[in-house]
């Protein structure tokens, strides 16, 4: 059943509308369990006037919740620190700047385990294509990775996270060794989240929401651009039947393209498509826009969150990810709508992207509002 809202109501003094009646009027005793018809009822005063006084306390709990995600994501950064020799070293040993001591190269992860079987040693240094493999092997980035883009991989060599307290955010750093693609050494793609919420939205969620995002303009050698490919046609002059070739440059997926975000400004996105334009064309683009905002930021957290700090058991095929993630055809379709699960838990993350409509699909949580209304833009939870 939908949430009830009654201040999407249009009699005020009598008694405001809600899309379904509340369960102590009975209500959906007469619904075809097939078919329900949505019917309109008119609550009585004392009732509304008492769902206002929950409100005022549901905005009292988001705050709570907001104050929450803001100082777990300050500890996540704080104790993010305290990794950084360690992450570091463990580039260097990626990379064959240090090489591993006799006593390190030796791990046993349970008394009597027997040590893993090896090849022959070669004249290797670090671990070739390490990066490169992990991101082949996580869920969020193998299926954007084209086999021009597994090319460029090839010299990744360190991916790190940067957090960001004032303003409150994080950037992504993928280093890259010298390589025939691209001049650039690194390339970033950054957020900065909101900290100032408004009521409305507030009401809503009360996750950590970016309201900015910014990339990398990567200067590609001649001919190397993996986000474009080339595309001929040909033209017919009317008048004298001759045909000419005409070659122009489309873009295509690539994993690269996430370094290029078509629009930094989420905030003015998620208002601007959840607000609509009035022109079916232009709103289509708008979702467009806003459905892959989101996709980027689930991709940037997952990489925060589990790809730098897991790199080494997604490499060894440990991480168990799949584990985390079922087959598209046995989701609940109530989870996929962000409703609350058997145990009245809501599936939420610490931050999320600008909100979305409820007919935009996508991994993650969403935010309902009331009456089950859903936001455009990258979520939050």
């Amino acid at each position: 059943m939908a949430p009830l809202d009654p201040a999407k109501g249009k009699q005020e003094a009598k008694g405001q509308l809600a899309p379904v009646h509340p369960p102590h009027l009975g209500a959906g005793d007469n619904h075809d369990d097939d078919e329900e018809e949505e019917e309109e009822v008119t609550l009585p005063r004392n009732i509304v006037e008492r769902i206002n006084a929950l409100k005022h306390i549901h905005m009292d709990i988001q705050k709570v919740k907001m104050d929450m995600h803001t100082k777990l994501f300050t500890l996540e950064a704080e104790y993010h620190k305290k990794m950084i020799p360690l992450l570091k070293k463990r580039a260097d040993i990626i990379n064959g700047v240090i090489t591993p001591t006799e006593q390190e190269t030796k791990f046993l992860l349970k008394d009597g385990e027997t040590e893993q079987t090896m090849g022959e040693a070669n004249e290797e240094k670090g671990i070739p294509e390490f990066w490169k493999a992990v991101l082949m092997a996580s869920v969020h980035t193998e299926h954007l990775i084209s086999e021009k883009d597994s090319e460029v991989l090839t010299h990744l060599t360190d991916i790190r996270v940067v957090y960001s307290e004032k303003p409150l955010g994080f950037s992504l750093e993928f280093e890259f060794a010298e390589n025939p693609f691209f001049h650039n050494n690194v390339l970033t793609r950054s957020y900065e989240f909101k900290t100032d919420i408004d009521r409305e939205e507030l009401y809503h969620a009360s996750g950590l929401s970016p309201s900015t995002t910014n990339g990398t303009v990567i200067n590609w050698k001649e001919g190397k651009n993996t986000t474009r490919t080339t595309e001929v046609t040909f033209q017919r002059n009317k008048k004298t039947g001759q045909r000419r070739q005409v070659t122009n440059e489309i873009e295509t997926e690539s994993f690269f393209t996430f370094f290029s975000p078509k629009v930094e400004d989420l905030s003015s996105l998620s208002k601007s498509a959840n607000a609509g334009a009035g022109d079916a064309a232009e709103d289509d683009k708008l979702d467009e826009q806003a459905e892959q905002a989101e996709l980027d930021f689930e991709m940037a957290s997952y990489i925060r969150t589990r790809v730098v700090p897991r790199a080494l058991l997604i490499f060894t095929g440990q991480d168990g990810e799949d584990d985390d993630f079922d087959d598209e055809d046995d989701f609940d379709e109530e989870d996929e709508d962000g409703d609350e699960d058997d145990s009245g838990e809501s599936d939420e993350s610490d931050d999320a992207p600008p909100a979305k409509k409820p007919d935009t699909a996508g991994q993650g949580s969403k935010q309902a509002g009331s009456g089950g209304k859903q936001q455009k833009g990258p979520r939050k939870s």
